[in-house]
């Protein structure tokens, strides 16, 4: 459920994308760039309080569905965020999307956990939620081996 998208930053706030959910990393891009520290709302205001100087932006905070920033940019930037994306619904027209292309069963036993209520004390309904947890628990792995390259984890020793 990773996306990437570029914006453009100029200003003070900057419209998320539809689909976003939550960031993973957002970060000014070009000759030099930065990566931008998520700040809380108060940590904003501090610093707005603190000095009004525009600048290379370096925090950021979530504000009423937009992208604060601060400083607030002293010329345009492109900003390159990667985030969690929402999913499309499935409708008439748009009848795919990744989920079912590619973990088809998490739908099956997510929906079958689902009709649980309607089928009263069906025995069933453990076994269901079981392979829909399993399912689920298979996306989750999957990812974790693609985001760590297929090769493990290693840990680095340092020498003092």
């Amino acid at each position: 459920m990773e996306s990437r998208s570029n914006a453009v930053l100029d200003t003070q706030y900057s419209a998320l994308p539809d689909d976003f959910l939550e960031p993973v990393r957002l970060q000014i891009t070009g000759s030099n760039p930065s990566r931008l520290e998520l700040i809380t709302h108060g940590e904003m205001m501090d610093k707005r309080e603190a000095s009004s100087t525009a600048a290379t932006p370096r925090f950021y905070a979530f504000i009423d569905g937009s992208i604060e920033v601060y400083p607030t940019p002293d010329q345009a930037y492109t900003l390159e965020m990667v985030y969690y994306s929402s999913l499309d619904a499935l409708t008439s027209s748009n009848t795919t999307n990744w989920i079912i292309t590619y973990h088809p069963d998490a739908y099956l036993y997510g929906a079958l956990t689902h009709s649980a209520p309607y089928l009263a004390e069906d025995a069933r309904t453990q076994v269901w939620a079981t392979l829909f947890q399993n399912a689920i628990t298979g996306i989750n792995m999957e990812d974790d081996k693609v985001k760590a390259g297929g090769s493990g984890h290693r840990i680095r020793i340092r020498s003092f």
